[in-house]
């Protein structure tokens, strides 16, 4: 039986304290304008405790130009110990000291 599971994280779980399991997943889900030009992004991951899997965008209307879309990260705990996920969200162009938002996460 495979007692690893998965913690769905959103934009309202910001500044949260965690608790998992070495092994187990966690999913960040948070909501982005693309059209604007601003994105979210990883600030600094721990890869001594937390291995990115997957990142992807989903768009929530794909026949609406413009639309807003959802950006979805995985990560694997791969070691025991205290760690934060930081997600800034700005325009590349403009640099992090312009972020208009911040996601964060302490994980035990």
């Amino acid at each position: 039986m495979n007692s690893k599971k998965t913690l769905i994280l959103h934009k309202k779980d910001s500044g949260r304290e965690i608790n998992v399991n070495c092994g187990d997943l966690i999913s960040i889900e948070l909501e982005g304008m693309g059209s604007a030009g601003y994105g979210w992004y990883l600030a600094d991951l721990d890869q001594k405790h937390l291995k990115l899997l997957t990142e992807e965008r989903k768009v929530s209307s794909p026949d609406k130009i413009g639309a807003p879309f959802l950006n979805i990260w995985i990560f694997a705990t791969v070691k025991k110990g205290q760690t934060e996920i930081k997600m800034d969200h700005y325009r590349k162009w403009e640099g992090v000291q312009n972020s208009t938002d911040r996601f964060w996460i302490k994980i035990n």
